[in-house]
């Protein structure tokens, strides 16, 4: 059985840890961009018909959650829940 050296696991948690940031990333800005598409969706639909509360209530039970879904296994700091 081979051992791997030292540097060697440094490398390849260094290229975990890189490949992760990635998906994160692309999950966050794939995320951005369906919670944008419902809620403006929701705004297509109701215009100026509907209460500012009743839009927001809208946008907070059907967008939020499509923002928010996958997230839970990261440890995001504050910023990062700002940026979403």
């Amino acid at each position: 059985m081979a051992s791997l050296s030292d540097g060697q696991m440094k490398c390849d948690i260094w290229v975990f840890t890189l490949l992760v940031l990635v998906y994160l990333s692309v999950h966050i800005a794939y995320a951005k961009k369906s919670f944008y598409r419902g809620a403006n969706a929701i705004f297509g639909k109701i215009g100026r018909l509907a209460s500012e509360e009743v839009v927001l209530q809208l946008i907070k039970s059907k967008c939020i959650p499509i923002l928010l879904y996958g997230l839970e296994p990261f440890d995001l700091s504050k910023l990062d829940h700002w940026i979403l």
